[in-house]
């Protein structure tokens, strides 16, 4: 596997893993962003949903006063009805503007609780009350309508606060306690049914009425103590906190202040001091002041689920900008490692396969450069330099062989030269030897018949033959000179270091030999006189 391709592997396993966590936590952000905004639709949903109930509790009010008989009450009747259709109305475009399983549940329920609400008001509009009973039991046939839709609604809040807890508890815990400031509200609503009861008898309490009204105070109380323990803690938030103290003060008090005025009259002659329609002047509001706690509740969600949607897409948005910019990164560490690092290993790969393909002139790239890159180059550019010169040494090694190997095959011609003309000087001189042998056994037989000049001619015989003798002495000498001349001028051939002595030494035997031919040139031309 090439560098290259090693490289672009490993970037591509990085990019891909990069990839797969930049997926799992912008999936994992982008879930929370969408628990975080869910969660706020929710807590919008039900805040439309208890307000709605809310409604449904001011319309029965308002719905029992025109039951009693008072016409008087018919204006805030038609106020109460118009803020319950506005309530149910918001609420109902709320749903539609939510993406969310629930939406359409609270929608079911909104259109189930219009249609027995329009079938509740036409009863109550179409009621003439022909005597007390006929008009106590309208108003508990329209509060048992009314109960049954708040239950209803009830119901849907509770499914709401399901949902909430599984999407985001850190909103569904204000979310709840809203639902249970709801609870107080209802609990203390059907209280005070009780005591309009009571007042409108105009007798004294039943024993029903004695058991039943301590176990309904119970309830509230207990109702109330939750929402105490649930945010009256001192870490739970102000607005809280300031919720409950008010409720103290505007509920709780004054209403058991209320309640022991109604029940020590009607434990006593049944004589009350206050009629129907101060109690609800009176406690209306108290009851409303509960709501306090549950949109002080409600406005925590709301915040808490804000402040988490922001944040998640904060979050979300500084994932993006870290995706981004990881991205960009690895973009520029790519094009940069392969600028930087690939593509110079590449260029540096075919110098070197020039190089080992012999190639000496050429240019080393990247020899300016001060990494690791810069280090190579330079050192192939050394390794180039000391190429050449090896280069060099070895053509001029090449070029002195080649002169010593001319200069041996030029001594050798001149030896084998020198050897041819050394080889006839020695056969003219055998040559001339043997005639001068054969002229002296001329003389010889000259001398035997001449025998009157024997006493002159013996003499220079005898003179000639102590020369003859010494010519072929000096003969036999030549020859064995020429012999050891030969020799050496063998080993010459063998060795050329010694060539120039061998044959200045030659030279000089060759002059000696020059001068004993002439000197027998001379006794040769005197035999021949003679």
């Amino acid at each position: 596997m090439s560098i290259k391709t090693f490289v672009s592997t490993c970037l591509g396993a990085i990019s891909l893993f990069m990839t797969l966590i930049a997926l799992f936590l912008f999936s994992q952000n982008w879930s929370d962003y969408r628990s975080a905004r869910d969660a706020g639709d929710l807590v919008s949903l039900l805040a439309s949903s208890t307000r709605v109930t809310e409604g449904l509790a001011l319309e029965r009010g308002a719905s029992n006063v025109v039951l009693e008989g008072n016409s008087a009450g018919r204006g805030a009747l038609d106020q109460a009805r118009t803020r319950l259709d506005g309530l149910i109305e918001a609420a109902q475009t709320r749903t539609r503007t939510v993406d969310r399983a629930e939406a359409g549940e609270v929608g079911k329920t909104l259109a189930s609780l219009t249609m027995a609400l329009h079938e509740a008001r036409a009863r109550v509009d179409s009621f003439t009350p022909t005597s007390v009973e006929d008009s106590a039991a309208m108003r508990k046939s329209f509060g048992n309508a009314v109960y049954e839709m708040m239950n209803l609604a009830q119901k849907t809040n509770a499914m709401l606060e399901r949902s909430l807890v599984k999407l985001d508890a850190e909103v569904a815990n204000p979310a709840m306690l809203a639902g249970e400031s709801w609870k107080m509200r209802d609990l203390a609503s059907r209280d005070s049914t009780f005591y309009i009861a009571a007042i409108t008898s105009g007798k004294p309490l039943s024993p029903v009425a004695l058991s039943e009204m301590p176990l309904s105070n119970g309830r509230i109380l207990q109702a109330w103590e939750r929402l105490l323990e649930r945010g009256g803690a001192a870490d739970s938030p102000a607005a809280l906190r300031e919720a409950l103290a008010k409720v103290e003060r505007t509920y709780v008090s004054p209403m058991q202040a209320l309640r022991d005025r109604v029940i020590k009259a009607g434990t006593a002659d049944g004589v009350y001091d206050i009629d129907t329609v101060e109690w609800r002047q009176l406690t209306t509001p108290m009851m409303q002041s509960i709501l306090t706690i549950r949109d002080a509740a409600l406005e925590e969600a709301e915040r808490v689920a804000t402040v988490n949607r922001s944040s998640a897409l904060h979050a979300l948005e500084l994932l993006g900008l870290l995706l981004l910019a990881s991205a960009v990164t690895l973009v520029a560490s790519v094009i940069g490692i392969q600028r930087r690092v690939v593509d110079p290993l590449t260029g540096l790969t075919r110098t070197i396969d020039s190089f080992a393909a012999g190639e000496r002139e050429f240019t080393v790239p990247h020899t300016e450069r001060e990494d690791e890159i810069g280090q190579m180059a330079k050192a192939i550019e050394v390794l180039r330099a000391n190429a050449r010169e090896a280069d060099s040494h070895v053509h001029q090694e090449m070029t002195a062989a080649q002169t010593r190997e001319q200069r041996q095959s030029q001594i050798e011609r001149i030896t084998g030269r020198f050897i041819d003309s050394i080889n006839a000087v020695v056969e003219g001189v055998v040559g001339a030897t043997e005639g001068l042998r054969r002229a002296t056994d001329t003389l010889s037989t000259t001398s035997e018949t001449t025998t009157e000049q024997a006493g002159v001619v013996s003499s220079a015989a005898d003179h000639a033959s102590s020369n003859v003798q010494t010519v072929a002495a000096a003969a036999e000498e030549l020859s064995h000179s020429i012999q050891e001349i030969s020799r050496r001028v063998s080993e010459t051939a063998t060795a050329m270091n010694g060539a120039v002595r061998q044959a200045e030494a030659t030279n000089a035997t060759v002059r000696g030999l020059a001068e004993a031919a002439s000197r027998i040139g001379e006794v040769v031309g005197l035999i021949t006189d003679i």
